[in-house]
C-alpha cells in the first residue's frame, strides 16, 4: 500500500487509446531528440522559446483551418447524387494527416524548449 491518503488513478480509457498514446508519446520524444540533434540550438529565454511555439501554432491552426474547410466542402455536396465524395474525403484525409505532423512537430518542439529553458533558469 502506498502513502497514507494517496489517491490512485484508474485508467478507464480502451486498450487501443491507450496504445496510441503511448506511442505518440515515444514518437514525440524521437522527434524532440531528433530535432535537438539537428538545429542543437537552445532556446535562451522563454521569450525565444514563445516565439518558436507561436511559429508551431500557426501552422497547427492552419492546419484545424483546412481540415474545417474540406469538411465545409463535403457537407455542401452531401446532398448531391451525381458527386463522388471519395476525392473530397480523400482531401480531408491528407489534410488532418498535416494536421497530425504539424501538431507532433509542435509537441516535439515543447519538450525541446521545455529541456533548453530548465537548462538555461
Amino acid at each position: 500500500m502506498g502513502n497514507k491518503g494517496e489517491q490512485m488513478e484508474l485508467d478507464l480509457r480502451c486498450d487501443l487509446d491507450r496504445e496510441l498514446t503511448e506511442e505518440v508519446v515515444e514518437i514525440t520524444d524521437n522527434l524532440s531528440e531528433k530535432l535537438l540533434g539537428r538545429n542543437g540550438h537552445i532556446a535562451s529565454s522563454r521569450y525565444e522559446g514563445y516565439g518558436i511555439l507561436a511559429g508551431s501554432m500557426a501552422q497547427v491552426t492552419g492546419g484545424v483551418k483546412a481540415v474545417k474547410k474540406d469538411m465545409e466542402e463535403l457537407l455542401t455536396y452531401l446532398s448531391s447524387d451525381d458527386f463522388n465524395t471519395a476525392g473530397i474525403v480523400a482531401n480531408i484525409n491528407m489534410s488532418v494527416t498535416k494536421l497530425i505532423i504539424d501538431a507532433m512537430k509542435m509537441s516535439a518542439e515543447t519538450k525541446r524548449i521545455e529541456k533548453d529553458l530548465r537548462t538555461v533558469d
